[in-house]
């Protein structure tokens, strides 16, 4: 595996912040105490603010999946061919819960 340059740890997003012009979601690393980075959209209300919600959301989902996608797409990568029967491979499992993470879905 390489060396991270990156906050360790499993990042998780937090709530919607409803700002005057903007809406941001925040995600944090390990422990839930330090943000990590902020997922910021506007607030136009000349625009379909849901759609806007939905995106911004959807984005902060991708984002806090971040650090699992590589481990998984890393570990996926290194895999020799030798687990030839491992539907149920390390390797797939991570990678599965990194995408269903990256969805929105429940892990």
């Amino acid at each position: 595996m390489s060396e991270r340059n990156w906050a360790a740890g499993l990042w998780k997003q937090g709530e919607v912040e409803h700002k005057q012009n903007y809406a941001q979601i925040p995600i944090y690393g390990a422990g839930g105490m330090e943000c990590v980075c902020f997922v910021v959209g506007t607030t136009n209300p000349m625009l379909d603010w849901y759609a806007g919600a939905r995106d911004l959301k959807a984005n902060a989902h991708v984002i806090a999946a971040a650090p699992e996608l590589f481990e998984a797409l890393e570990a996926a990568c290194e895999w020799d061919g030798q687990d030839m029967e491992g539907v149920d491979a390390v390797w797939l499992d991570r990678a599965r819960a990194a995408l269903a993470k990256a969805k929105g879905e429940q892990v």
